[in-house]
């Protein structure tokens, strides 16, 4: 525990597998020793190399993880070499190492890595431990093609990659109590991101793709919100004391004790953790999305998609196909004002935003201030039949906060009530959904039969109905003041009413 303390994040995971490096190092030594006794050959003769695999081999071993370690060799008469890694794999597993293993001969690798994208992914990240460096050089050689490959046998590579991203996304929602690793802007998000830069340009580093890719303030904001989870994935396991991705709430009094959050008068320690995980897997999760799209947006232009765009240019950089609202990557980003009178237009019941228009938006201009033009273009949103996918739009690009400022006091805030399963702020977006979406026939009249303004004022009550959760008064009594004050700012009705 001191150590962590002392090392938190990266850094603590970095000594940690370092430690493990070590201890696997002390295993293979007395292997060897057990095996040849005074008659040692040369390190690079025997003809076996140990390689640390996925978390491991990016040097991102978590306390309780298991450790993906591959051993290659080659069956060379003379060295016996099978029995000798048999009896070193037993002396980990003795020591209560948990070992993730795979044994190939060096012929089997490339084969071994079609089996499964896990594996192949795994093997992406492969790293040198001990062993014959020569045969290390070999083995480089056979998991070079993995990337080394022609533009076809990489573009079927991401295909298969995003497809396995994109339903572990739909099996680990946000939710109250996110997956750490595997949910949501989760770590595995920004693992997606290494691997699809080994296979197209030979180095898992991120770092690498400043500013051609991502400009040096996104990559820093996204290098922050890792760094945190890293520390809350590293104090989660501490506190479960095993294996532990998921923030449990049974954990998180401990996870933000080890963390170093302390109580202040409107946010206590477990609130202030919570927010900034969320917050963390949100940048985590935006970033991302844009990330691949940049990364793979080369690959994935067929003429069709080209000749579709084409058709539906809206304006010079915007385009319109098959109910999804594109934007150009090179697009200079807008004022917000542009921004709301766009989405004006943009009332079709069934539309969606591609990440490539939430990239356009996402760094908008705009004054810290909202003028009356600006409530007023805001105001004509609640109007519209899709209000729900226009403000999750807006949320997702963060700039919803700025046109609600009310909102921006149940961003990312937690609900430890035993009811909620979604922090507030996803919370009020789903009951815009509801309310758009209304099932019950009956209802769904009431509903329709309000006029224009009636609708549009119901809309934003939905929205607001919890806006006074996270301070000390009543919520509910809070919340209607502040719907008031808020409601007469964009012209629903006079403050003195």
């Amino acid at each position: 525990m001191k150590f962590f303390v002392e090392n938190q994040g990266k850094d603590f995971l970095v000594k940690h597998t370092k430690k493990i490096d070590q201890f696997i190092l002390l295993i293979y030594k007395y292997t060897l020793r057990k095996y040849f006794g005074n008659y040692m050959p040369f390190a690079n003769a025997i003809p076996v190399v140990l390689v640390g695999m996925g978390s491991y081999g990016r040097e991102e071993l978590c306390v309780y993880s298991d450790i993906d370690l591959m051993v290659v060799y080659k069956a060379i008469p003379g060295y016996n070499i099978e029995p000798l890694i048999q009896s070193m794999l037993y002396l980990a597993w003795d020591a209560g190492m948990k070992l993730g293993h795979r044994t190939h001969k060096l012929e089997e690798l490339f084969d071994a890595s079609n089996q499964d994208l896990t594996i192949k992914t795994a093997m992406l990240e492969s790293r040198f431990l001990c062993g014959s460096k020569l045969l290390w050089m070999e083995t480089e050689r056979e998991l070079l093609k993995l990337h080394k490959t022609d533009k076809g046998d990489k573009k079927e590579i991401i295909l298969q990659i995003i497809a396995a991203n994109e339903a572990r996304r739909d099996k680990h929602p946000m939710s109250m109590e996110p997956n750490i690793k595997e949910g949501v802007g989760g770590l595995r998000d920004a693992h997606t991101l290494f691997w699809m830069c080994k296979i197209l340009f030979g180095s898992i580093r991120i770092k690498d793709r400043v500013p051609e890719i991502i400009n040096e303030e996104e990559y820093k904001e996204f290098r922050s919100s890792l760094e945190f989870l890293y520390r809350v994935r590293s104090a989660l396991h501490l506190s479960a004391k095993k294996k532990q991705d998921i923030l449990n709430l049974e954990y998180i009094p401990d996870v933000a004790s080890k963390l170093g959050f302390e109580n202040k008068i409107l946010k206590n320690a477990h609130m202030q953790l919570a927010s900034r995980t969320l917050a963390c897997m949100h940048t985590v999760d935006v970033t991302c999305k844009i990330f691949m799209r940049k990364l793979t947006a080369s690959l994935f232009l067929y003429p069709t998609c080209l000749s579709a765009l084409k058709k539906g240019r809206i304006q010079k950089g915007l385009y319109s196909a098959n109910h999804t609202v594109y934007a150009s990557l090179k697009n200079p980003h807008p004022k917000l004002s542009v921004v709301l009178e766009q989405l004006q237009h943009f009332d079709d019941a069934s539309l969606h935003f591609d990440i490539s228009y939430v990239h356009y938006i996402k760094n908008a201009h705009y004054l810290a201030h909202n003028t009356p033009k600006t409530y007023k273009q805001f105001r004509a949103l609640l109007f519209q039949p899709n209000v729900y996918t226009l403000f999750s739009l807006l949320y997702e690009a963060l700039l919803l906060p700025q046109l609600v400022k009310p909102f921006r006091h149940i961003l990312n805030l937690a609900q430890f009530d035993g009811y909620h399963k979604l922090p507030v702020d996803i919370h009020s977006l789903h009951t815009l959904y509801h309310l758009e979406n209304i099932q019950e026939p009956f209802i769904k009249s009431l509903f329709d039969d309000l006029c224009p303004e009636g609708r549009a004022m119901l809309k934003l009550v939905a929205f607001l109905h919890d806006v006074g959760k996270g301070r000390k008064d009543d919520h509910s009594e809070l919340g209607a003041k502040i719907f008031r004050a808020y409601a007469a700012k964009i012209a629903f009705f006079r403050k003195s009413h």
